[in-house]
């Protein structure tokens, strides 16, 4: 393994970045078999990442911690993660990741019905991926900020998301994409009787 291989050099030169990558790597390995070892390796990488001050790496670990503590159910160590990485002050080499964050911290607020706080981070992680050109994830915020809205019956709202995610998708040439958000936007007017529109 490449990564581990890397390790070893680190180790070999004291470079201690390198070594927090190739434990974070080591670990993503292992994120679709094992959780828990994963977990563990990264927590190793974002131990060295703070103790030198790298914040890229330290906001990539911290990233990861949170998303396998929520397929774990330990969502409130998964939103101290978040919230962490985002206290970050913003630069080119974070932003990405930092809005990444936000957008799963948002994820999780959704799901325990705190529909303010993510609308308020959706809406956030929206405007930062249009800005950086990032249109699949600002797709997948879209999508999810739609559905926050459906359920919360303010249908106006939801079809604004829909019909921008309608736009983005008909850019990429994405058919599925296409299909989906033709859906859910027909799904809206079918549950307000407006079948002319739904169809």
């Amino acid at each position: 393994m490449y990564a581990t291989q890397a390790g070893v050099l680190s180790d070999k030169l004291n470079y201690r970045q390198g070594k927090a990558e190739s434990l974070r790597l080591i670990g993503l390995s292992y994120i679709k078999t094992d959780k828990p070892k994963a977990l563990t390796y990264v927590q190793d990488a974002l131990k060295i990442a703070e103790d030198i001050n790298h914040a890229p790496t330290t906001i990539k670990c911290l990233f990861y911690i949170g998303d396998i503590n929520t397929a774990l159910g330990n969502d409130s160590i998964a939103i101290a993660c978040f919230q962490k990485a985002i206290g970050f002050t913003d630069n080119p080499d974070i932003i990405l990741d930092k809005t990444k964050c936000m957008f799963n911290l948002s994820k999780i607020y959704f799901k325990h019905d705190k529909n303010d706080l993510a609308i308020e981070g959706f809406t956030k992680a929206i405007s930062t991926f249009e800005v950086l050109g990032e249109l699949k994830l600002q797709s997948n915020t879209l999508n999810s900020l739609g559905i926050l809205y459906a359920l919360m019956n303010n249908n106006p709202k939801a079809i604004e998301c829909f019909q921008k995610n309608l736009t983005i998708h008909e850019s990429l040439s994405d058919t599925a994409g296409v299909f989906g958000s033709l859906n859910n936007i027909g799904n809206i007017y079918s549950s307000l009787g407006d079948l002319d529109k739904s169809f």
